[in-house]
């Protein structure tokens, strides 16, 4: 589920600035308010990493510690803090407006096929599986399949697969995952799932797009959430000034400008995913000098 489809619409005439900077600065610092969620039980740090293809395995710890947190916890916390700062907040539905003053956060662009390929996710929360570390990551043919710790004993699984038209083979679980997931009790109604996935080029067509609108990492990377917040703050200053009565245009350029930063990520993320479709590139992607370069590159 996603906390808004528009950031902020028609701030131009239905917003005065000051009620615009109550609500970019409710979102931007909505961090703290996140992080506090630790202290609650809300989170869970992960500082190991496991990557296993077949009957391979690498181990190592991250650079820098994860905050392991429930998208449903995040997104209430987002909208929470929204709603605070003034915003009106619409669930239940999408809306699709265009023109001066809308800021599209709706989320990845819908394409059937890209390159041949039609890419999906799935995932879901379960009890009952131990992990062999704080995130896993189990590539599997045409697909991989992330986990991780959650509070409250609940384990995280989410998955990316990809498969051409026609193809009628399942998609199946790592033969490391099934055994280890025959006891496990699924969460009711946690299971979610999406279609139509893009990995295109940043969206420029004259209007304002951030977060997965504008582009979409490689999950992969496990970055798609920190890009998503690094393009709202991106566009607050912009937007204020717009507000105070810069042309829309201007305001546009200065986001997209902003945003381009996310050019060499976006390109090493594609690179990666790429090589995880190549089992055997694993050995060399898991060397700690390159790793932690790719763990850079990405972030």
């Amino acid at each position: 589920p996603k906390v808004a489809d528009e950031f902020l619409p028609h701030a131009a005439d239905e917003f005065a600035a000051h009620a615009v900077s109550r609500i970019v600065a409710g979102f931007v610092d909505c961090h703290r308010h996140i992080a506090s969620t630790q202290s609650e039980s809300k989170s869970e740090p992960g500082q190991t990493a496991a990557f296993v293809s077949g009957d391979r395995c690498s181990r190592f710890n991250l650079p820098e510690a994860a905050l392991c947190v429930s998208r449903y916890d995040l997104d209430k916390a987002l909208a929470d803090e929204f709603t605070a700062a003034g915003g009106k907040l619409v669930c239940g539905k999408r809306v699709d407006l265009h023109g001066e003053g809308i800021v599209h956060a709706t989320g990845r662009r819908a394409h059937a096929v890209e390159n041949g390929w039609r890419w999906f996710g799935l995932k879901a929360h379960l009890m009952g599986v131990s992990l062999e570390a704080d995130l896993e990551m189990h590539l599997v043919p045409h697909g991989y399949i992330g986990i991780c710790r959650l509070p409250g004993d609940e384990i995280n699984v989410c998955g990316l697969f990809r498969k051409r038209t026609g193809d009628a083979e399942r998609v199946t679980l790592a033969n490391s995952l099934g055994s280890r997931f025959n006891g496990a009790h699924w969460i009711e109604d946690s299971e979610v799932a999406v279609s139509g996935l893009c990995f295109c080029e940043p969206h420029t067509n004259g209007e304002c797009h951030i977060g997965d609108a504008h582009a979409m990492i490689a999950p992969l990377t496990g970055n798609g959430m920190s890009m998503a917040f690094e393009s709202a703050q991106a566009a607050v200053n912009p937007l204020l000034a717009y507000a105070s009565g810069e042309s829309w245009a201007q305001t546009v350029d200065r986001i997209n400008t902003a945003l381009a930063r996310f050019h060499s990520r976006l390109t090493w993320g594609k690179w990666l995913q790429r090589a995880a479709f190549h089992p055997w590139l694993l050995p060399l992607c898991s060397q700690p000098v390159l790793r932690k370069l790719l763990f850079a590159a990405t972030r």
